[in-house]
C-alpha cells in the first residue's frame, strides 16, 4: 500500500469525511433514512466510505476501473475495522454492462430542441 493510500485510510479512520459542507448538510441523519446508498463513479471509494461513516446502513460503490475498485476495496478492509455492528458494503465493477442504444434514442427523442 502506498503512502498516500495510508494517509487517506488514517484520515478516514480518525473520523474524516470527504464530502463537502453542502453535501453533508443535505445528507445529514443518513442513519435515519438511508438503507442503501449507491455511489456511481466511486473511483477509490473515499466519498463512498464517507457516506458509510455518516450512517448509511449499506453502501454500493460502482466504478468502471478495476484498479480503482482494488484501491477502494483496500480502503474498505481497513475502514470496516473502525465501525462496529454488522455492515455490508460492496464495491462493484461493471465494465461489461452494455446499455442498449435504444434507451439513448428514446431519451433523446423526449428532450426538447
Amino acid at each position: 500500500m502506498n503512502r498516500m493510500n495510508k494517509k487517506i485510510i488514517a484520515w478516514l479512520s480518525s473520523g474524516g469525511i470527504k464530502l463537502l459542507a453542502p453535501e453533508c448538510q443535505f445528507l445529514r441523519d443518513l442513519e435515519v433514512w438511508c438503507k442503501v446508498a449507491i455511489h456511481l463513479q466511486c473511483a477509490g471509494g473515499t466519498d463512498t466510505l464517507s457516506l458509510w461513516k455518516m450512517g448509511a446502513a449499506a453502501v454500493v460503490g460502482v466504478d468502471i476501473s478495476e484498479r480503482m475498485i482494488a484501491v477502494a476495496n483496500a480502503r474498505l478492509r481497513h475502514c470496516m475495522r473502525q465501525r462496529g455492528g454488522f455492515v455490508v458494503m460492496f464495491l462493484i465493477h461493471l465494465m461489461n454492462l452494455i446499455i442498449p442504444q435504444t434507451l439513448f434514442t428514446r431519451a433523446r427523442a423526449r428532450c426538447p430542441g
